[in-house]
C-alpha cells in the first residue's frame, strides 16, 4: 500500500516556527502544512506564531504567541497546549519543521506515549539543544550530507523541497553582469561583509549590489546590520532592500544578474532557488559545489576567478551549463521529491 493510502487514516502533529503564508523566511511552511491536510486524516500544528494563513477543514492550529526573552512563559504555554492536544487526540505521529526547541520540551512526552517523532534539521550550526534533541527524536531529516552538523544513525538525507512552481527556469538572454544580489539573514554568518568588498572591487561601472534579507533579531545581528549600513550609507551602488513576501520574491531575483554568496555552512535554500532560475551563482559553499560545481577550475574558493570564468564565458555555453544546473536541483531539489521522500519516513 502506498505511504498516501496509510496517511489517510492518522492524525500528525506539527510544530512549526510560523503559519504566515508571506513570511520571508518561513513561508513554505504553511505550504507544507497544506499538503500534509491533503494526505492525513487530521493535521494538528503548535506553532510560535500565526500570521497570514487560510487554515484547511482537517487542519487545527494552536498559536504559542513565541515572546523573545520570556523561556519559562513559553515553556509553559507550550506544555499546556501539548498536554491538551495528547488528551483530547489520537496522535500518531509528530514532526518537528526545524523546531529543536519544541522537539526538546515535547520529547519525553512523545516517547512516553509511544507517538513517532521526527524532526527536519537542515543547518550546520550544533548547539547543546540539537545533541539533546537528537537523542529523544526517532528519525532526523536533513537536506544535503552536510547540513546536518554531527553523524548519527537516525539521520536521512533528503534534499531541500523548492517549489517550482513558482521558481522555475528563464536563464540568461544576454552575458551581462551589472546586477548582483544576495538573499538572506544579514548576519555576521553570512559575510555579507565579505560580499560588499569582493563586489566593491569588480572592475565594472554602473553596477549594483542588492541586499534583500533583514537581521535575525538578537542585538549581535542588529548591531552588525546597522554598522554595514552606516559605513554603505553614501554608496548608491549597495542598496538594502530588508526582507520580501515570498510570494514577491521570484519576480524581484529574476531581474538579476547573479548571485553572490559566501556563507559556509548547510546548503541555503536560496542558492537552489537562484539554480532553479538560472541565475550563476558564486559562491565557496562546499555543500552547494559538492552538486553544482564551481566555476572555478582550479581554486573553487577564489571569487574573483569564478567571476572572471563566468562572465568571460559565451552566452550559449553559459546558458547549457545554467540549464543543466537547473535540472539538477529540480531533481534532487523540487518540493514534489522532497515530500514523497518525507510522507515516507513519516508513515514508515
Amino acid at each position: 500500500m502506498l505511504p498516501v493510502k496509510h496517511a489517510a487514516k492518522k492524525t500528525i502533529l506539527v510544530f512549526t516556527f510560523a503559519l504566515d503564508v508571506e513570511h520571508p523566511i518561513f513561508a513554505h511552511q504553511a505550504y507544507l502544512i497544506d499538503r500534509l491536510a491533503k494526505s492525513f486524516k487530521k493535521v494538528i500544528v503548535i506553532t510560535n506564531q500565526v500570521g497570514i494563513y487560510r487554515k484547511k477543514r482537517n487542519v487545527d492550529i494552536y498559536d504559542l504567541n513565541w515572546q523573545e526573552k520570556r523561556p519559562i512563559r513559553n515553556t509553559l504555554v507550550f506544555r499546556k497546549r501539548l498536554k491538551h492536544v495528547l488528551s483530547n487526540e489520537e496522535v500518531d505521529i509528530t514532526f518537528s519543521h526545524m523546531t529543536t526547541v519544541l522537539s526538546l520540551l515535547s520529547g519525553l512526552f512523545l516517547k512516553k506515549r509511544k507517538i513517532s517523532h521526527i524532526l527536519w534539521y537542515a543547518h550546520a550550526k550544533n548547539s547543546l539543544i540539537l545533541k539533546f534533541t537528537s537523542k529523544l527524536v526517532d528519525r532526523i531529516l536533513t537536506s544535503t550530507t552536510g547540513s546536518f552538523p554531527f553523524p548519527t544513525r537516525k539521520l536521512t538525507v533528503i534534499g531541500q523541497g523548492i517549489d517550482t512552481n513558482q521558481f522555475f527556469y528563464r536563464g540568461k538572454k544576454e552575458n551581462k553582469f551589472s546586477k548582483f544580489f544576495h538573499v538572506g539573514r544579514i548576519d555576521e554568518s553570512k559575510n555579507i561583509h565579505g560580499i560588499i568588498k569582493f563586489f566593491l572591487n569588480i572592475p565594472k561601472k554602473n553596477k549594483k549590489l542588492y541586499l534583500i534579507g533583514s537581521p535575525s533579531g538578537n542585538k549581535k545581528s542588529t548591531l552588525y546590520h546597522n554598522q554595514l549600513k552606516n559605513n554603505y550609507i553614501n554608496n548608491k551602488n549597495i542598496i538594502f532592500v530588508g526582507s520580501l513576501p515570498r510570494s514577491e520574491l521570484y519576480g524581484v531575483i529574476n531581474k538579476f544578474d547573479c548571485f553572490l554568496h559566501m556563507y559556509q555552512g548547510s546548503l541555503d535554500k536560496t542558492l537552489v532557488e537562484a539554480t532553479i532560475i538560472g541565475i550563476p551563482v558564486i559562491t565557496a559553499n562546499s555543500e552547494y559545489i559538492r552538486e553544482f560545481g564551481s566555476w572555478a577550475k582550479d581554486n573553487e574558493s577564489n571569487y574573483i576567478e569564478q567571476y572572471k570564468f563566468v562572465t568571460s564565458m559565451k552566452i550559449s555555453k553559459l546558458n547549457s551549463i545554467l540549464k543543466s544546473k537547473s535540472l539538477i536541483a529540480k531533481k534532487n531539489h523540487s518540493f514534489e521529491v522532497w515530500y514523497k521522500k518525507l510522507l515516507k519516513t513519516l508513515i514508515h
